[in-house]
């Protein structure tokens, strides 16, 4: 114990780990005409208290500054001054400034310089991709997650991320510093409003020592912040203009329908956004603020192509009229509450911000068998996440400043049944649920088994609550203008409650067994519970099912040499990671004890579990070989903590199991990190003035992914997490980018990329656990193998004074068209005998390799056409948005039996024909409607108008 204790004490009093969120500015200030270096010429950012001045040489370097557009000034006496506008600043990257100075004696009118965005980033040793306010306020896309996605490496399925062939829960995304992903199982929460966006930084891979909890890539979203002037925008966005789309009558089956003009319907989209910032007291810039709200409603939160089905049908002599409109899924809607916001206190050299996120969603759950009578009783799922902080940076010296940052995250979500909701005790209570046909029991699904019935309860409820609170600590120190060394730690302390249960057996279970204790009634309906009391309601911090509180820390130390014809970076980072709970002292013994009329785990199946320490070098390498050529290369060992939620397992659940002889997942808190060992190259080449691109070559591989096993125990088998999946990705991705040239601009992302392994997920290999067979010893491609990925946008945007003059205006200035174009080919299934997905069994029978067949390829064609009018300081930009321009109908998901998504093959084979014969062409068209689910399908075209207001 006391030397656990000394290995954490020393991993904390080391120099620590902060997510960078600021980037740099070097260069050097010189005689214009002898070039001759300048010592001691001041270089300020304006309307900041930022600065520095040259050294020796002439070189100077600005530490600390946040990402953003700056204007530079450059001073020295007997010289005239020069202001750089324009200037760029990227997360942790080095902007590079030079000056040349005119002397006073040389008349010459005021130097004013436009810096242009650089092409080629000379001191990234990896592949990064940054994409700024304005890129995102010109796309046709919202959100940091859609940003993400169409960057070279990715791979989207569904509303999930899969970098460079990674797993999802291998990304790490931060905002502002705080970690977003739910510690529970790593997935991505909350959002950013898109007009507080300051700039996205994507790393695929190869990212430095100061990064971590990631092994395939790195988001980082960084949010304005209030300037010494105030400002604001007001955003409205919807899909419901006119009256083409919806009658007032809303008992009308068919009240959605499409636009003659645009061929949409609308899915009832309503975003209204608004930001405010700058001082919080007038001509005072010290303290400023940012505030930003958005609200968002969908009628329909996943459009689909959806055609609707009508049928009637006769089984066992009732009849059952089916009216299914098509154009939108009802009970699928969604609502959302965002804000981002912060407080900036700006005393030097002490800097001080204070903000964070919240965000709120509500969204119906869509289930296809709910579509035809019970609807209105989709479920309900409720999400609360918040991440708050507070950052103070302190500046030392021109050359060192440290940054002690703390910060708060709590997400909590919930999912039931949306009339009874947190009501467990009447999900199946006869009495308050007439329909049922017994007490937790729900009528059978009719007609053909195919549809719930109407007032059919939700069968489950869950929740979970995963919060942390960490500390962080920089420091950074520079070295003349060449090392940039930096240190630092980071530790969070988690919290885990879990609970889940199937809520119709509670009222069944009451009246069968009245006397019977909480744990006994609740235990018999499979409850899941860690964190909180058998019913729910209260929480519990201790004992074996009590909250559980697992530690994540990191130490790193890292040096970054920037050289002229040079940049490396060199990493060292130690990982901790201690689940703080038991683990099993024999997994193939289980003993169970009685405890009264409910069952636990003994203390004797158990014994303290250990930390584990993970050890991972990085070494990156920039060589500029001219101003417009540049290799890099980068290897590294990345790792991080297994999914929190892999560790634990409630015991009275486990319990429950084993008693029933059913099959469980059981965690592992003796779980070893996975670890990835990747290697990267790549080229880079200004071609043209405004026009660059590179390449980048990657190798990856994974050992230690987690997947699940099957348990040979006394008294009956089970299925545990361990280590044993292995993978190996390689890829090629290619970036070609066109700076603003006569009014365009545009970019060109392509990845080739082979993912392969022996599971795509902890879960991949659950039948084989099940049935006791033999895991996978060879690789196959993942389920996220899409072998060609791309995108490409190009903008074009009128200036001031452009086009012909109509009437005295202008009609054409400030006019934009943006056109993003994204490609993909087909994801990978195993092809299997044909078979009926609705009424057989849950198994498949390969007729093929694992993943050896391909889905369709996909594409989609997304439009943003915008014109502001410009008064003064006042801007409005009116803008239509159009999602999936052309209609594609894009396949998402196949049936393994067939590869199409609207059939299975169950009609080739001979029962398949005989109850077809059997229940008639209208049955055929119900189960067919059954097949061709909407999420098996892309979005559908979707026309939105907007108006965005700047102050």
């Amino acid at each position: 114990m006391y030397r656990k204790l000394l290995i954490l004490t020393v991993m904390l009093i080391l120099p620590g780990l902060l997510l960078a969120q600021v980037g740099k500015i070097a260069g050097k200030v010189v005689d214009r005409e002898t070039k001759e270096p300048l010592i001691g010429a001041n270089v300020i950012i304006e309307g900041t208290t930022l600065g520095a001045s040259t050294d020796l040489n002439g070189n100077y370097v600005i530490l600390n500054v946040p990402p953003g557009i700056y204007t530079l000034k450059a001073s020295y006496v007997g010289y005239q001054t020069i202001t750089i506008r324009n200037v760029r600043v990227t997360v942790g990257l080095t902007t590079e400034v030079n000056f040349e100075l005119p002397s006073e004696a040389i008349q010459v009118p005021t130097v004013e310089v436009v810096a242009e965005r650089p092409l080629i980033q000379k001191n990234a040793t990896n592949e990064i991709r940054v994409v700024r306010a304005e890129d995102v306020q010109n796309m046709p896309l919202r959100g940091y997650t859609s940003v993400v996605a169409i960057q070279t490496g990715v791979v989207q399925v569904g509303g999930t991320i899969y970098v460079r062939g990674g797993r999802s829960e291998e990304v790490a995304y931060y905002v502002d510093g705080v970690y977003f992903n739910n510690p529970y199982n790593y997935a991505r929460t909350g959002e950013v409003v898109t007009t507080a966006i300051e700039e996205v930084s994507y790393q695929a891979g190869g990212f430095n020592a100061e990064y971590g909890y990631a092994m395939s890539g790195v988001v980082v979203t960084t949010t304005k912040t209030g300037g010494s002037r105030y400002s604001a925008t007001l955003e409205v966005i919807t899909d419901e203009y006119g009256g083409f789309f919806r009658s007032r009558e809303t008992g009308n089956p068919n009240f959605h329908k499409k636009n003659v003009l645009t061929g949409a319907y609308s899915q009832g989209y309503s975003l209204y956004s608004l930001s405010l910032g700058g001082p919080i007291v007038p001509g005072f810039d010290r303290i400023r603020f940012f505030f930003a709200l958005e609200r968002t409603f969908m009628r329909n939160r996943r459009p689909s192509f959806y055609n609707g089905v009508q049928a009637t049908v006769v089984e066992a002599q009732d009849t059952f009229n089916i009216n299914i409109p098509a154009g939108i899924l009802r009970g699928n809607s969604t609502s959302r509450w965002l804000f981002n916001g912060n407080v900036v206190f700006d005393f030097k050299p002490f800097n001080l911000r204070v903000g964070g996120t919240s965000f709120f969603r509500t969204d119906r759950e869509y289930i296809h068998s709910y579509s035809a009578f019970n609807y209105n009783r989709m479920p309900r799922t409720e999400e609360t996440t918040h991440g708050y902080y507070a950052k103070l940076t302190h500046t030392i010296s021109a050359s060192t400043f440290y940054t002690l940052m703390f910060s708060w995250y709590r997400t909590f979500s919930q999912t039931g049944d949306h009339f009874w909701w947190d009501d467990i005790e009447s999900y199946g209570d006869k009495d308050k649920n007439p329909q049922l046909r017994d007490w937790g029991r729900n009528q059978p699904f009719r007609p053909f088994s195919l549809f719930a019935q109407p007032n059919t309860v939700y069968p489950n409820y869950s929740k979970n609550l995963s919060s942390y609170w960490g500390v962080k600590f920089d420091i950074l120190h520079q070295i003349g203008r060449i090392h940039e060394i930096k240190a630092g730690f980071d530790f969070r302390y988690n919290t885990i409650r879990v609970y889940g249960l199937r809520a119709l057996d509670i009222a069944q279970n009451r009246r069968t067994n009245p006397t019977g204790s909480d744990e006994n009634i609740y235990q018999t309906a499979f409850v899941n519970t860690i964190g909180y009391d058998v019913t729910g309601k209260k929480e519990v911090n201790t004992g074996r099912n009590g909250a559980k509180h697992p530690i994540v820390g990191a130490a790193y130390i890292q040096d970054k040499i920037e050289l002229p014809e040079l940049i490396l970076n060199l990493g060292l980072r130690v990982d901790y990671i201690n689940p703080n709970t038991d683990q099993l002292v024999d997994p193939t013994n289980i003993i169970l004890e009685s405890k009264g009329d409910w069952y636990d785990f003994s203390d004797a199946n158990f014994k303290a579990s250990k930390p584990y320490y993970i050890f991972a070098p990085r070494l990156g390498i920039s060589f500029p070989v001219t101003d417009r050529t540049v290799f890099h290369a980068q290897y590294g060992v990345f790792s991080q903590a297994p999914q929190l939620n892999l560790f634990y397992t409630s015991t009275i659940l486990f319990a429950q199991y084993i008693r029933s002889g059913n099959y469980i997942r059981a965690g592992n808190p003796n779980l070893r990190p996975p670890k990835t060992v990747a290697y990267e190259v790549g080229f880079a080449q200004q071609i043209t003035r405004n026009a660059s691109f590179d390449i980048t070559a990657y190798y990856k591989e994974t050992r230690d992914l987690i997947q699940i096993q099957n348990i040979l125990a006394r008294p009956t088998a089970y299925a545990m997490y361990v280590n044993g999946d292995y993978g190996t990705i390689k890829g090629l991705s290619f970036s070609f980018t066109l700076r603003r040239t006569n009014r365009v601009a545009a970019f060109i992302n392509y990845t080739l990329q082979y993912a392969a392994g022996t599971g795509s997920a902890a879960t991949t290999n659950f039948n084989i656990a099940w049935l006791g067979g033999n895991f996978p010893t060879f690789v196959a491609p993942l389920d996220f193998d899409q072998r060609h990925t791309g995108s490409i946008n190009v903008d074009f945007r009128t200036e001031k004074g452009d086009g012909p003059t109509v009437f005295g205006i202008k009609p054409f200035e400030y006019f934009g068209i943006n056109l993003l174009f994204r490609f993909g080919s087909g994801l990978p299934y195993t092809p299997v005998e044909y078979r009926s997905y609705i009424y057989g069994p849950g198994w498949q029978i390969p007729r093929a390799a694992v993943n050896s067949g391909y889905g369709p390829w996909t594409s989609q064609l997304d439009l943003k056409i915008d014109r502001a009018i410009r008064l003064g300081r006042i801007s409005f930009d009116v803008y239509l948005w159009v999602i999936n321009l052309f209609d594609s109908k894009n396949v998402i998901n196949v049936y393994n039996s067939t590869g199409l998504p609207d059939a299975d093959g169950w009609f080739r084979t001979p029962e398949g024909m005989a109850w077809a014969e059997n229940n008639g062409p209208e049955a055929v068209k119900l189960y067919n409607y059954m097949l061709a689910h909407p999420y098996n399908f892309g979005e559908p075209r979707q026309v939105r108008l907007g108006l965005r207001i700047d102050l």
